[in-house]
């Protein structure tokens, strides 16, 4: 088994490096049809102080709901019932597969990364301000992001759809130790990978749209980091650690943050 998940993820960072690369091309050779990192502007002193204080707070707050989360018991896992399921994510749910799951954190870290090669191109550039703005714009979505995802991870009690399987004979995780796992068995809602996928998929997508508005790269460019972001919600589906729902909303919630900061970074805003 371990071969195997080797070689599934063997191919996955070959394929995942060659969108990377791709990505990365993109974003250093389109100035020639297009604005370029030296004239536009997104750093501003009194919205990033907002907004840094605010996206902060939220993800602070977050993670101090998300780390009380009341631990579950082994009674609460056996007594699962698939039927209380909403009916389409009954349809795709799974029990634990290390595989994909494995997958969906190469895929995650992947759209995680490309918003970090505009602030490449631009340090390339010699624009260190636009280095900067970049990444605290990215911080902010983030943490907005995250920080919503935390809250609604610690307030519902949306238990993962592996624990539904621990009380048979071929579950991957036993009652006993889902519950030794405390509060996480139950924090299903929304997908965290997800999330931050898609926020760091939209993120890029707008970066690349603001510096090179008319670069023919732009559609490559979104279809790339969605196609990322999408395949860590389909992975997390069949790794079992989440429901169609959950990937569903994770995917809204990183995409609206994702695209908001940088809309209202953006000069013409």
């Amino acid at each position: 088994m371990y071969l195997i998940i080797r070689r599934k993820s063997d191919f996955l960072r070959v394929f995942i490096l060659f969108m990377t690369v791709s990505y990365a091309s993109a974003g250093l050779y389109a100035g020639g049809s297009s604005n370029g990192y030296g004239d536009v502007s997104s750093f501003d002193p009194v919205l990033d102080t907002v907004t840094l204080s605010t996206s902060a707070g939220l993800f602070l707050l977050g993670k101090i709901v998300q780390n009380n989360k009341p631990a579950v018991t082994k009674g609460e896992i056996t007594g699962l019932n698939r039927d209380d399921i909403f009916y389409i994510d009954r349809q795709f749910m799974a029990d634990f597969s290390p595989a994909p799951d494995l997958a969906s954190d190469i895929t995650e870290y992947t759209s995680l990364a490309m918003p970090l090669l505009p602030a490449l191109g631009a340090f390339v550039n010699l624009n260190y301000k636009e280095v900067f703005s970049i990444t605290v714009e990215y911080a902010e979505s983030l943490m907005y992001s995250l920080g919503v995802k935390n809250l609604l991870k610690g307030m519902i009690k949306r238990f993962r759809p592996y624990a539904y399987y621990a009380g048979g004979n071929n579950g991957y995780f036993s009652p006993e130790y889902l519950a030794a796992e405390n509060s996480e068995t139950a924090m299903s809602f929304p997908s965290g990978h997800t999330t931050a996928a898609f926020t760091g998929a939209v993120f890029a997508g707008m970066i690349f749209d603001r510096y090179f508005p008319d670069s023919p790269l732009r559609i490559p460019v979104w279809i790339t980091a969605i196609t990322a972001a999408s395949a860590t919600g389909i992975l997390r589906v069949l790794s079992g650690n989440h429901y169609v729902t959950d990937v569903v909303s994770g995917a809204v919630i990183g995409s609206f943050f994702g695209f908001i900061v940088p809309y209202m970074h953006d000069p013409g805003f």
